[in-house]
């Protein structure tokens, strides 16, 4: 469209200027014919002539300075679009930073750092409603002698088929799973009570087991097996600290059944 109207520009000016000169030399034939003095006809075709040229002057500085702006125009939208895709490659690129910072290399769940962060947003998010909160924190049975048995290599291994298997119990996009250090996870539960939060447990912990990964050293079962500490919250009093509670109650309840002969939930409810 404005290429069309850079083009009906031109052709207007010079066809005006073109016809202010013919229409002027058709006059000055006409008083020539009619017997006008020809010195007074040259006062005349000075001017118009002048005119005309200044026309066609004119005329083409306008065209060159349309086409300057829709040069500009088309340079500022080529900017604007390399702008965006260069914006876009770089957030693409943090998010892509921000989820390896917040993620354990060798399990591929959130890190220490992230659930730390995680847990903190939730329970003030609990300061503020009447909802709940639980927190699973679990921990592979005899590991270290596991490590010893089967070599660091076979640990990682480990440790990564768990933390699948964790995965696979915690399926709503809210369930939350972080290696909290070395053998320990955890798993954080909003909106959800106590009862539910053993039940997921359970569940972890039957999954765990149904691996199947050889322990010779794990004296009942002869199978890697997990214990696990749950503690749950609900809404109360918006200057306690839930986060610090939760994570204590957790690693109470996680001693106990440590002590209590392990492959076991235990359950305790702060508030």
């Amino acid at each position: 469209m404005k290429k069309i109207f850079a083009k009906r520009l031109r052709f207007l000016s010079l066809s005006t200027v073109s016809g202010v000169i013919l229409l002027s030399f058709l006059s000055i034939f006409q008083k020539m014919a009619l017997g006008a003095n020809p010195f007074v006809l040259k006062g005349f075709i000075v001017p118009v002539l002048f005119g005309g040229t200044a026309g066609g002057i004119i005329g083409s500085i306008l065209f060159k300075n349309l086409q300057l702006i829709q040069q500009l125009r088309n340079t500022n939208v080529l900017l604007e679009d390399q702008v965006r895709e260069r914006t876009k490659e770089l957030n693409e690129k943090n998010k892509l930073l921000e989820d390896i910072s917040n993620t354990d290399a060798l399990t591929s769940v959130a890190n220490r750092r992230h659930f730390d962060s995680f847990l903190n947003i939730e329970c003030k998010r609990l300061s503020r409603s009447t909802s709940s909160i639980s927190l699973i924190m679990c921990d592979i049975d005899h590991f270290k002698t596991f490590n010893d048995t089967y070599g660091h290599q076979a640990g990682d291994e480990c440790l990564k088929n768990v933390a699948a298997a964790l995965r696979s119990i915690a399926r709503r996009e809210t369930d939350f799973i972080a290696r909290y250090g070395g053998e320990e996870f955890v798993i954080v539960l909003p909106d959800t009570k106590l009862e539910m939060a053993v039940h997921i447990a359970e569940k972890a912990r039957d999954a765990v087991k149904k691996l199947g990964i050889p322990h010779k050293n794990n004296a009942h079962e002869k199978v890697v097996t997990m214990s696990f500490g749950v503690s749950s919250m609900s809404s109360g009093e918006s200057n306690k600290d839930y986060a610090s509670i939760l994570i204590s109650k957790a690693d109470e309840a996680l001693y106990a059944a440590k002590e209590g002969g392990r492959n076991r939930v235990i359950q305790l409810k702060t508030i």
